[in-house]
């Protein structure tokens, strides 16, 4: 049945389908669809009308193949191969059918083994291929095969579970298998464990059928059809050159002069962006200059000759910062800003501090003295990146040396200038305002720096290299690095915490890496793909897990060297990825729509070749322009519309860095998508002939998503960070008897992963008691009568919650005592468990803030009138210190006389916490002068200085908890003054000394569960309630109409009935992730009566762990590993694991057994595919 596989025509056919094929693409859909469903009859019939035709299309054919080959259909299965193989014979899913088709029948083993072989040629290193062809090895029993056949199964093995997923696992299996036939049991034992840790990490083993498939057997739905195949592509059209600059042999950048790029206005009607043109830098032998139109006259920057340049935001100011290179030594230029004209110093006296933006302008620039770290020779050029995600920029240093990496370690805080006129301008608005004036800054503080970090972060081997491209190449939201040279390729994995590790599977295969390729997305599915150069150019793509697989380019013209060193762009404005760069004898050449069908290679006009090139609307017409510099100088040839239109975005950091470098915005207009890594400047982004740009989906360096809809064609858009919490922990409601209210944040003493400092993890407290007053918490009747009370958990932020138990305690007491968990973020010892009473307590008699203002009726009790009296680090310039603010006090006066007369002194303070995270943390410990100084308790001295007494006092734990401290050993002389100082944003709310005994009356009730439930809700509206302060309330009645995050991957509990995983702390508990929620009820009628003249209180006991995705928290990515109660911490050392008895295997197995659930959907045709990682292995 086989032979006529044997001698099919070499001749190349072609697909017959039209350009555009509703009633293809419908059925293809179908077809996948029924086949995901395992609907293998339904899915060919969907796909027979298409089989019909008289010329069936190549990949229903190849689909028709695969479905029957599911069904072990073989002479079906044959009959649709022959076919297919007659349009394309050398199609690496025809090769892979056959293989399949060979092993199925256990026929023509030496045809099997060819076609997987051949598979492995066009997509090297693909898992199923390889333990498809090491199985068709091994049937045919010869030694030498069955030694091939491990070595092909240890190769899937040493590229790990990134790379192979389910057939990872597949392959220890086999290899296990192999290992005990030849009397290896020990070894065999252990590969079989590694299996099983990571089959209840959530990676499920291939089924068999999923196995024989692969990813190049299964039926999928239809490729996107870009616009390209609807619209051929148009060759750029640009007016005659124009010379703007005698500046000869100069190398070009393209470059925003804005100081910043701004949303301006309130309303729908008055609002308005500006972005303004593009710049032309201009940089070699007469150091560097700046051209912007229209009158193009060159303003010298930097003098000297330069031969690397980096333009970047260090001090976050949105104006430009110049790292530059003569050859010698490295040099750091920052912009000196000229003084306000007369009309910009009117618009700053109308409203201060907002200050004016200068479009189309650059001032003037100064050598910094900041001291660099030394090189070991001449830089030759410079990569800029927030290489460990702290929010500010780092640069990777590139010269005949290898790399060098330098952390920017809080480099804005050093730039004396910056900081003196932002002390001047905080000066002018105190005076306005009738304010203090703010402290000089300091002079005696260490400032931030570059630090050397090569060897810390894994690139010291690295080698000589010639480039270096940043993209996160294996979509796990962070930066890694591809570099090349004579030596080869060399990737470089992050993984996290400052931390590169180099990754040989990902690398390309056989492809030359002296010309650094072009990376973008070339077949629209979210990935980073990579475009070669060469006769003919090449097109590999990226693969899910990492890699790149050669995928067939159309265009077989060369392509030069040249190309690579291009510039990228859209010039043509039609969605997809052009390159212009240098041709001899004419004046640019180039290709439009790399990676697609057709990729379309030109040259332009005859004229003196360019020694450099710049695309970039410097007109600001919406059309890009064409730079060129030449031995004579630079000309500039302004683009021609073909019809096409633009968006021009630019995105601007709050939390992260300014320029937005590492982020990754994804566009979708119609039926174009394109992603666009973010390398610190505005994007023209084409949208063809579509009327708006639909979608703008940003994906900030921190991992946290921002979407923009309707941008009209031919517009500008600014874009600012959006700031807010990513991570906290998760969230209280409880039903108050006409609806459910938002309560606080929960569990969030109990944080996995969290670094203060590097090397430094916060030890997680994994118990907390939550009060909830008596009026949020009422009974509710349900439809068969009974009487509940009603807790709803849910998990809205980027997070993994893990809870152990929940009960409820109930508190009755005499209606004029206060009732508070002993309960605040600290470090060891903890608090022990406690229920504090208190009666009558002292409000200050005077509270006076270092901000100079009277605080005292703001503290005097619980109203939400909260105290500010500090200046919060956020916004633009600061806000990677996002929860922190400068050092501030209050210092507060209580009646002496009730302080002496006390037995017992305890500070019961309310505040609301706005929580930093793992990155904010970082980025503060290695900056000079900003720090996380939790609240301290300081007395006056005798010479009136203040000192800190004690340790730190903790803080409470979230928004509006309480917090009590036992001062009676600390206040032994009982002073009547006292301070508290911290860097933190808190915001008291209330300030209080209790000196009763604590000792009121308390009658407890618990309760356990009396049912539960988990379910998938979604994402609560959020709410400013004091919207300058971001302080931010959620409402349970609404929900989001947009999703805010996917769970973590992995496995978490089965939704439904989760009742005995809460009754006891065991380890066996409720995974929830982003969008979970818990519903928990217990049985009012359990409760007493009231006393008379008494009320009641209720005390949530909860045992769990939270874990969020930031980039700096240690092992953040995945559900795994579990905590448990008795591991040293978290990570555990790796002689700890989480518990494997028979009750936690079963509890794997009957309870997680749910995937994470993707809520947002992809902007892109195809999705995106992050492959899990399961736990280290035994």
């Amino acid at each position: 049945m086989l032979l006529c596989l044997l001698g099919l025509a070499a001749a190349c056919g072609r697909d017959a389908e039209p350009a555009e094929d509703v009633e293809a693409l419908v059925a293809r859909e179908q077809c996948a669809a029924l086949m995901a469903k395992d609907l293998k009859g339904p899915a060919l019939a969907a796909l027979q009308p298409l089989l019909d035709r008289p010329q069936p299309a190549l990949e229903d054919l190849i689909r028709a193949a695969q479905i029957e080959l599911a069904r072990f259909g073989t002479d079906a299965a044959a009959q649709f191969l022959e076919r297919a193989r007659a349009l394309a014979p050398d199609d690496v899913r025809v090769h892979y059918a056959t293989g399949w088709l060979c092993r199925q029948l256990q026929e023509q083993l030496d045809l099997g083994v060819r076609s997987f072989e051949r598979v492995l040629e066009l997509s090297p290193h693909d898992p199923a291929a390889t333990l498809m062809l090491a199985d068709m090895l091994e049937s045919r029993a010869d030694e030498a095969d069955l030694a091939r056949a491990s070595r092909l199964r240890l190769e899937v093995i040493e590229r790990g579970v990134e790379f192979g997923g389910s057939w990872y696992l597949s392959a220890l299996h086999q290899r296990s298998q192999e290992l005990y036939r030849a009397g290896e049991d020990d070894a065999a034992r252990t590969l079989a464990a590694e299996k099983d840790d990571f089959v209840a990490s959530g990676i499920k083993m291939a089924t068999a059928t999923g196995f024989e498939q692969g990813t190049l057997g299964l039926v999928t739905a239809p490729a996107p059809r870009a616009q390209r195949a609807i619209d051929p592509p148009r060759l750029p059209s640009f007016a005659a050159p124009k010379s703007i600059a005698a500046l000869a042999g100069a190398r070009l950048v393209r470059l925003s002069p804005a100081e910043t790029w701004l949303e301006i206005g309130e309303s729908e009607e008055t609002r308005r962006h500006e972005v303004g043109a593009d710049a032309l830098i201009a940089y070699g032998a007469d150091g560097v200059h700046a051209l912007i139109g229209p009158e193009w006259k060159p303003q010298r920057l930097i003098a000297g000759p330069v031969t690397a340049l980096a333009s970047l935001d260090l001090d976050r100011n949105g104006r430009i910062d110049f790292l530059v290179s003569d050859g010698a030594r490295v040099k750091l230029h920052v912009e000196v800003e000229a003084p306000f004209t007369p009309e910009e110093q009117a618009l700053e006296d109308k409203v201060p501090g907002d200050r004016p933006v200068r479009f189309g302008t650059f001032d003037r620039w100064e050598e910094s003295g900041l001291a660099l770290p030394a090189l070991p020779g001449p830089a030759t050029g410079f990569v800029v990146v927030d290489e460990d995600h702290d929010g500010d920029v780092d640069v990777l240093v590139l010269g005949a040396f290898g790399a060098r990496m330098w952390r920017n370690d809080g480099v804005d805080r050093a730039l004396v200038e910056a900081r003196n006129k932002k002390h001047k301008r905080e000066s002018e608005e105190a005076q306005q305002r009738n304010l203090p004036a703010p402290p000089a800054p300091p002079a005696d503080i260490p400032l931030g720096t570059f630090t050397d970090v090569t060897q810390e972060a894994g690139l010291a081997d690295l080698g000589p290299v010639a480039w270096c491209i940043p993209e996160d190449y294996d979509t796990d939201q962070d930066v890694d690095l591809l570099f090349g040279g004579v030596g080869g390729w060399r990737l470089y994995d992050n993984e996290r915490g400052g931390k590169f590790a180099r990754k040989p599977a990902g690398e390309p295969q056989g492809a030359p890496a002296t010309a650094a390729p072009i990376v973008a997305d070339l077949d629209d599915d979210a990935r980073p793909d990579l475009w070669l150069t060469g006769t003919p150019a090449r097109v590999l793509v990226a693969i899910p897990g990492g890699g790149f697989r050669e995928e067939p380019c159309d265009s077989k013209a060369p392509a030069s060297d040249a190309l690579a060193s291009g510039v990228l762009c859209d010039v043509d404005l039609d969605g997809h990825v052009d390159v212009l760069a240098p041709a001899d004898g004419v004046l640019y050449a180039g290709r439009l729509g790399l990676g697609k069908r057709p990729e379309l290679a030109f040259t332009g006009p005859p004229g003196t070749t360019a020694l450099a090139l710049a695309c970039g609307d410097f007109d600001d017409d919406g059309v890009p322009d064409l730079a060129r510099s030449t031995a004579a100088g630079i000309e500039l040839l302004k683009g021609v519309s073909n019809g096409n239109r633009g968006v021009r975005i630019a995105l601007a950091g709050r939390k992260d860095n300014r320029r937005a470098v590492g982020a990754v915005a994804e566009v979708r207009a119609g039926r174009i998508y394109r992603r666009i890594y973010v390398r610190g400047e505005p994007e023209l982004v084409g949208i063809g002939k579509q009327p708006k740009l639909d979608v703008l989906r940003v994906r900030w360096p921190n991992g946290v998503l921002q979407q923009e809809l309707d941008d009209p064609a031919g517009s500008e858009r600014a874009y600012d960070q959006t700031e807010g919490l990513g991570g906290s922990c998760p969230f209280l409601y409880t039903w108050n008897g006409e609806r459910y209210v938002y309560i606080t944040d929960v569990i969030g003493i109990t944080p996995l992963g969290l670094p203060m400092a590097p090397g430094m993890l916060v030890p997680p407290d994994h118990d907390e008691y939550v009060r909830v007053r008596g009026e949020d918490l009422a009974p509710k009747t349900l439809d068969d009568g009974r009487s509940v009370l009603e807790l709803q958990f849910t998990e809205e932020l980027r997070e993994v919650t893990y809870l152990d138990r929940v009960r409820l305690d109930v508190v009755d007491h005499p209606a004029d005592v206060e009732v508070h968990p002993n309960e605040r973020f600290t470090f060891p010892p903890f608090p022990d468990a406690h229920t504090h009473t208190v009666r009558d307590a002292l409000a200050p008699l005077r509270a006076t803030g270092s901000d100079g203002a009277d605080w005292t009726t703001s503290l005097a009790r619980d109203d939400e009138d909260y105290a500010k009296p500090f200046r919060s680090l956020r916004g633009r310039e600061e806000g990677q210190y996002l929860g922190l603010a400068e050092p501030w006090w209050l210092e507060l006066e209580f009646d002496a006389a009730k302080l002496a007369a006390a037995a017992k002194l305890r500070l019961v303070a309310t505040g609301w916490f706005y929580w930093t995270d793992a990155s904010v943390n970082m980025a503060s410990a290695r900056t000079g002068d900003v720090a996380f100084v939790p609240p301290l308790l300081e007395l006056e001295q005798p010479d009136g200085s203040w000192r800190p007494v004690g340790p730190p006092l903790g803080f409470p734990a979230g928004k509006r908890k309480t917090m009590v401290v036992d001062l009676t050993e600390l206040l032994a002389a009982r002073p009547s003054k006292l301070r508290i100082a911290t860097s933190l944003r808190l915001y008291w709310d209330s300030i209080r000394i209790a000196v009763d005994a604590d000792d009121a009356p308390l009658a407890t009730t618990s309760l356990d569960a009396l049912e539960t439930e988990l379910w998938e809700r979604g994402f609560s509206r959020n709410v400013r309630v004091h919207d300058a302060e971001m302080l931010e309330w959620f409402e349970w009645s609404e929900l989001e109409p947009y999703p805010r995050w996917n769970q973590h991957p992995g496995m978490y509990t089965k939704l439904g009935e989760v009742k005995p995983l809460l009754a006891a702390i065991d380890d066996q508990f409720v995974v929830m992730g982003a969008g979970d929620a818990l519903r928990v009820r217990f049985d009012a009628s359990q409760l007493p009566a009231l006393k008379p003249g008494w009320r009641r209180d209720y005390l949530v006991f909860l045992d769990g762990w939270a874990k969020d995705r930031d980039p700096n928290t240690v092992d953040a990515l995945y559900v795994e590993p579990l905590p448990f109660h008795g591991m040293s911490a978290y990570p555990y050392r790796a002689d700890e694991h989480f518990p494997d008895t028979d009750a936690h295997r079963r509890w794997r197995t009957e309870w997680q057994t749910r995937p994470a659930k993707r809520w947002i959907e992809p902007v892109c045709p195809t999705g995106e595919l992050v492959m899990p990682r399961a736990a280290a292995p035994r």
